[in-house]
């Protein structure tokens, strides 16, 4: 992934796909579930609809290089997907806070975001996903890596 547009790899979605349920009847009993108290279902939407309007700012924060509000919106989405149990919707706020911070050189940050974004899209299923926030993350390390080898042959010289 080496020259991969790091804007690029943003997560622009309006709602994250839903988790495959398998079967009419699973997606019903999950249906069913979600509202089995009352107005459980709506304040959960709510929060996610709350959640994908904050990641939707911090991307636009993003593009306009205003990393610092972009990752304050970030942190709060995770915290919306996290409280309603949504693992995509941490991935991909997960993926944008790794993103942001590979933007503000911080690699350590950025890799340890990306991996947690990986792993998160793991347990919702979205493999490919999973794989490509993992090789970023490896991508951010390995540069870090070269970067601190070259200031380090630049200072004993």
């Amino acid at each position: 992934m080496e020259g991969t547009s790091w804007g690029g790899m943003l997560c622009r979605v309006l709602l994250p796909p839903p988790p495959s349920t398998g079967s009419v009847a699973n997606s019903e009993k999950l249906f069913l579930r979600g509202i089995g108290r009352t107005g459980t279902w709506d304040r959960r939407l709510e929060r996610l609809s709350e959640g994908q309007t904050l990641n939707n700012l911090g991307n636009a924060y993003q593009e306009l290089r205003r990393f610092e509000e972009a990752i304050d919106c970030y942190q709060q989405t995770l915290a919306i997907f996290r409280e309603t149990g949504d693992r995509h919707g941490e991935g991909i706020a997960l993926g944008n806070l790794g993103v942001t911070y590979h933007e503000l050189r911080q690699p350590g940050q950025a890799s340890e975001c990306l991996l947690e974004a990986a792993a998160a899209m793991r347990d919702a299923s979205d493999h490919e996903q999973a794989a490509r926030l993992e090789q970023l993350a490896l991508d951010t390390q390995s540069r870090a890596r070269r970067r601190w080898q070259r200031l380090r042959r630049g200072s004993s010289t």
